[in-house]
């Protein structure tokens, strides 16, 4: 049965062991995969672990509160939020992805988001790729990135506009 299915049917019956159970395998299931992801963008293994903790807590304080149709999903877009929070909170002005990843992380998990980045790296500078980051995955504005860069915002669009026109043409000349 589905770790979403049990899930509900515990809460459902309202049975607290079962619950924490079932949170348990979330946790163990979803834990490596969850470190994978935050590891892409920060580099503190502490920190790392202390993020994806901070998810895996999250959840469970909002196990009655929130329907949760696909766990996996909910982790991930939770892990991404609190690395966009982690950033903020610190002001940096680039978001830096790791170049490798730890080996003890569930690779398979992340080889579709693996491929992608080593693609960017390919076609696109570290600087092109840290502003596709920024505003499509971390959600920034070209606002704040114009402010945190000190850049007029039209200079951070065309940026942005000639990373993504360069990235699709660098692909569409491989097809």
């Amino acid at each position: 049965m589905r770790l979403e299915a049990q899930l509900k049917r515990a809460i459902r019956k309202g049975n607290i062991v079962e619950i924490e159970r079932v949170f348990e395998k979330v946790y163990y299931c979803y834990f490596n995969l969850i470190c994978f992801v935050i590891n892409k963008y920060v580099k503190n293994k502490s920190d790392v672990e202390e993020l994806a903790n901070e998810v895996f807590l999250k959840f469970y304080n909002r196990i009655f509160f929130v329907k949760i149709r696909n766990i996996k999903y909910y982790l991930l877009t939770s892990a991404k939020n609190a690395v966009i929070n982690y950033h903020k909170d610190r002001d940096n002005n680039d978001i830096q992805y790791c170049d490798e990843y730890d080996s003890t992380m569930d690779e398979s998990s992340g080889k579709e988001y693996l491929e992608i980045i080593m693609e960017m790296e390919r076609l696109l500078t570290k600087e092109e790729i840290n502003l596709i980051l920024l505003h499509d995955i971390y959600g920034y504005t070209f606002e704040e990135i114009s402010q945190k860069h000190n850049e007029n915002v039209s200079v951070i669009k065309a940026m942005y506009y000639q990373a993504i026109k360069k990235f699709r043409g660098g692909i569409n000349d491989e097809n």
